[in-house]
């Protein structure tokens, strides 16, 4: 979305993210009621979960297209165009669309204090409705009890997983942490489980059961191997699954797709669920899971952004890098993350660090990541832009050599805004 293609300067809704974050659903509920309540005039996927839940909503949505259902894609953050975030059938939403309704609803907005997130979700909803969506896949934002994507009553509630993140706002613990993600369930909607804890799945199945919510949890339906994966449910036999996004992690989440459309779609055919499977990137645009830019230099983006999603990019990267001992991380951090844990796990695989800091006030201060990662042991270079890297650093690697960008989906998006204006393509 930019100014030039819509007349609309998008200045003025992403400066709404300056008003942060409101633990209440309030707002939105009224914002949801003055337009109608879009909410209710489509069927819904919602899926929370510490990782994971990303992917796990695009495999949904590739699915659900594949199976013919017009469908809509709610995602955030975007990498590089806020459009991303609200797709149909896997066409981002029009900057038109944008524009009229910043101008409809700007007024009232601005008068209510509506953040960025509250206003971006009746955006979407709005948008779903009006295109004539059938079955949505809604991402949460943070969290999921006051989220404000939770005012939908979907088909199925998802929960990706539970680790420590966002404590200050979540809470310290796996169990305080999956209270908040489990505010999601509703009474009599089904809860899909992927790898969850001890911890927070005892605070799941506690708030399952006094809701009366028939729960599945994913380990009891898949076989997993190295390299692939077995499905199995009732009658469903697929075997030999390869998800086209690395990781075993991603085995979870696109099972957690399949079992809980079939569930509750009661889908029967086979092909179905391979198509939106291996289709997922095309389908949803899918990007930023250990994505390969280049294979010599190696380069590769990932988007893991907390200790579990390092965690799990740390196992990806042992398995697959075995013989690259030449590895360069660039690295960031959201002030409201853990570093020091993150860092700690990249140090398995790396002792040079590329550390760049993030333009807004939530980005962590380069001063305190360098800190944190000559403790760990790390040598250190800063990093000023994109461009810095890419005309200093990666234009004078050796072959053999191999960098990693994560820490931060705004890294990722920053870097993919700098190659796409470039209009850089590796190999």
């Amino acid at each position: 979305m930019t100014s030039e293609d819509s007349g609309f300067n998008p200045e003025e809704l992403f400066n709404l993210r300056n008003r942060g974050i409101k633990l209440s659903l309030d707002p939105t509920r009224e914002f949801l009621d003055r337009t109608g309540n879009p909410q209710n005039a489509f069927k819904s996927f919602h899926i929370a979960g510490s990782v994971g839940k990303g992917s796990t909503t695009s495999f949904l949505a590739s699915i659900l297209m594949e199976a013919g259902f017009k469908t809509g894609l709610y995602t955030s953050p975007h990498f590089v165009r806020f459009n991303e975030r609200i797709k149909v059938n896997g066409v981002e939403i029009e900057d038109s669309y944008i524009k009229d309704f910043w101008v409809k609803h700007k007024d009232y907005i601005h008068k209510t204090g509506l953040t960025f997130f509250e206003v971006t979700t009746v955006l979407g909803f709005c948008y779903f409705r009006d295109r004539g969506v059938e079955i949505a896949a809604i991402e949460t934002g943070l969290g999921g009890r006051l989220d404000s994507t939770n005012l939908l009553t979907p088909l199925a509630s998802i929960i990706t997983s539970i680790s420590l993140e966002h404590t200050s706002i979540l809470g310290n613990s796996l169990t305080e942490i999956a209270r908040e993600k489990g505010g999601i369930i509703k009474t009599g909607i089904p809860l899909f489980l992927g790898d969850i804890p001890d911890e927070g799945l005892s605070e799941l199945k506690r708030i399952a059961t006094e809701k009366k919510t028939e729960i599945f949890e994913i380990k009891r339906n898949v076989a997993i191997y190295p390299e692939k994966y077995d499905f199995y449910s009732d009658s469903l036999i697929l075997s030999g699954i390869v998800p086209p996004v690395k990781g075993q992690h991603q085995f979870i989440n696109s099972a957690l797709a399949i079992l809980s459309i079939r569930k509750v779609l009661n889908l029967q055919d086979l092909s179905v669920f391979k198509r939106g499977i291996q289709n997922v990137i095309k389908n949803t645009g899918l990007e930023g899971r250990f994505e390969v830019l280049s294979n010599s230099p190696l380069l590769i983006l990932d988007s893991a952004h907390n200790p579990a999603g390092i965690t799990a990019f740390v196992n990806q990267i042992k398995s697959q890098l075995t013989n690259k001992l030449n590895l360069s991380i660039v690295f960031t951090s959201l002030s409201d993350k853990n570093a020091d844990e993150m860092l700690s796990e990249l140090r398995t695989v790396s002792s040079h660090l590329i550390l760049h800091e993030l333009e807004f006030e939530r980005g962590m201060k380069m001063s305190q990541m360098k800190e944190i990662a000559h403790a760990k042991g790390f040598t250190v270079t800063e990093l000023s832009s994109p461009e810095d890297f890419f005309r200093n650093i990666f234009s004078s690697a050796r072959p053999d050599d191999a960098f990693a960008v994560t820490g931060s989906m705004y890294l990722l998006g920053a870097f993919k805004s700098y190659l796409k204006n470039q209009k850089q393509i590796f190999i």
